[in-house]
């Protein structure tokens, strides 16, 4: 007997107050066939939520590889995956680090006028970049400048069309070169400021909102001691939230960081140009041979994390869940877990 039936025999229940119990139980109804259909794409499961539980599965599995299963990102991890994940309040409260600089007049009259180029450089793990960029194309952004080194790589892009997508050829190595190459690339189009991204990262809308506001407003340096990661492992979904203890008020995290057209022509637009090349410490030294010129910084300019990391195994990349492992036992970085089953059936 189904539960209208149920109502109806109810003879204690007045004719007007069944009627409106029929209607909510039918608009439960509506809302839970609504909400299966939006599950359609993927089933999560949290199955633990404790530190030991967390500390157990990682040391468990940290020498393990990912396994190379070939994840659609189109149909399978799409953005409202990415935010259903996200807004699942597993972030703690998190004491931001200060914000140091006066805000002088503003340059223009609005904040959208603000021309904010994205710099990167792409090496395999194609379905990942194409995914990024896809996102990022979405956003109120003048250009990107993508640095590619192998031909499947760009031929990978060949279906993003775009006005704002600017792709250019460089060796790999060394690094330091390759990234300065996009730095210098994204001159030539008179940006008000550039933002750098790693290929396997996303960012939310609100913080380029923030950005630009804080731009106009002759703010030189923007960067971000927060972050959150997305690491798809086997059957399960690996998802953290991290910020960084020590290196608040200095850098800040690699991706997302954003650099003033007046402070890189302090230093002609070679960000990445060093006494000789290297290929890593890229984010340490670049931040190193600027920051001499940077008086005016904003650190987590909004109230919540504002770069997603997804580290999601294809055929391009493996990713040994150690380096999870040495995150979490990383005394400069505190963080917060949660695990999810993955079931794409």
């Amino acid at each position: 007997m189904n539960i209208i039936n149920r109502i109806n025999r109810i003879n204690t229940i007045n004719s007007t107050n069944r009627m409106l119990i029929k209607q909510m139980v039918i608009n439960n109804k509506n809302k839970k066939d609504d909400n299966k259909k939006n599950d359609n794409l993927i089933k999560l499961k949290m199955i633990r939520n404790n530190n030991y539980d967390i500390d157990k599965f990682i040391n468990k599995n940290k020498n393990e590889i990912f396994l190379k299963k070939n994840f659609n990102i189109n149909k399978d991890i799409q953005i409202n995956l990415i935010n259903k994940i996200i807004n699942t309040n597993f972030i703690d409260t998190i004491a931001f680090g200060s914000n140091k600089g006066e805000l002088d007049n503003i340059k223009f009259k609005n904040d959208d006028d603000i021309k904010l180029i994205i710099c990167t450089c792409i090496y395999k793990r194609k379905e990942l970049t194409k995914f990024c960029i896809t996102e990022w194309l979405k956003h109120d952004i003048y250009k990107i400048i993508v640095v590619y080194s192998e031909e499947d790589d760009y031929n990978n892009l060949k279906d993003v069309i775009s006005d704002k997508l600017v792709i250019v050829k460089y060796d790999n190595l060394p690094l330091s070169n390759k990234w300065n190459y996009s730095v210098k690339t994204a001159q030539k189009y008179n940006p008000d400021a550039i933002m750098i991204m790693g290929s396997d990262d996303i960012f939310t809308s609100e913080y380029i909102t923030k950005a630009k506001y804080y731009l106009n407003r002759g703010i030189e340096y923007i960067s971000n001691n927060i972050w959150a990661n997305i690491i798809y492992f086997k059957d399960k979904i690996l998802l953290f939230s991290a910020y960084y203890i020590k290196r608040r008020d200095k850098d800040g995290i690699g991706t997302t960081r954003i650099y003033s057209s007046s402070v890189l022509n302090k230093i002609n637009w070679d960000l990445y140009l060093f006494s000789k090349p290297i290929n890593s410490c890229l984010d340490l030294n670049s931040f190193n041979k600027i920051k001499i010129y940077i008086t005016k910084i904003r650190f987590d300019i909004t109230n919540n994390f504002n770069t997603i990391t997804l580290k999601i195994p294809t055929d391009d990349t493996a990713i040994t869940i150690k380096e999870v492992y040495n995150i979490k036992n990383n005394k400069d970085i505190r963080i917060n877990f949660k695990i999810f089953d993955y079931n794409d059936k």
